[in-house]
């Protein structure tokens, strides 16, 4: 019961955060930059509040830190190799009269931004851990890269301060799309945090 409660409220936590996010970002029409930063503002502050409270054995000071800091850092770095690998890529199919592998490429290239920084933030984040199981890691890192493909449409429309992306439907990039994103981010990471829960809890 206690991991179920627990990866609802935190699921929960990671969805309003991206849509109030998304809300600021689009109705005060922000710059892609402000965008990010209050993303990671909201994402690092509800996550760090539902963590002290679940008592996890993690370090919620290191984590708002690490989660703020990683994304407002990483998430253009990301964004940057990426899209510049898909410029080359797309050149050199280009020059070879490749029409449709291009197109495909296109939509990866604009899926795997959040993927990528959804990694790094994760091994950053990992360093608020104690005394995590020897095989959280991998699960870790797995659980946020499957969070950042699927939700990278209606994240990258929030992070880049209401950008179209244009994959998907139209209610992606929408705040039924920021919700629906963030919960199923916050419950696949969930359901791995919920095992540092602490053994006095």
């Amino acid at each position: 019961m206690w991991r179920a409660g627990f990866v609802v409220v935190y699921a929960a936590a990671n969805a309003v955060a991206i849509a109030l996010a998304g809300t600021a970002a689009c109705g005060l029409k922000l710059q892609w930059y402000v965008a990010l930063t209050v993303l990671a503002f909201a994402m690092a502050t509800a996550q760090t509040l539902v963590i002290g409270f679940a008592r996890l054995r993690i370090s919620a000071l290191r984590w708002w830190l690490l989660t703020f800091g990683g994304t407002v850092s990483v998430t253009p770095l990301a964004f940057g190799v990426v899209y510049v690998t898909a410029v080359v890529l797309f050149g050199g199919l280009a020059a070879l009269g490749v029409e449709g592998e291009a197109t495909n490429l296109a939509a990866l290239a604009f899926l795997l931004p959040a993927a990528v920084a959804g990694i790094f933030i994760a091994g950053l984040q990992f360093f608020a851990m104690r005394l995590p199981p020897d095989n959280l890691l991998v699960m870790w890192f797995g659980a946020n890269a499957l969070a950042g493909l699927i939700g990278a449409p209606a994240i990258e429309n929030v992070a880049l301060g209401c950008a179209n992306i244009g994959i998907g439907p139209a209610w992606i990039e929408s705040p039924v799309g920021w919700l629906i994103a963030g919960a199923i981010g916050g419950t696949l990471t969930g359901l791995v945090l919920a095992r540092l829960r602490a053994t006095s809890a």
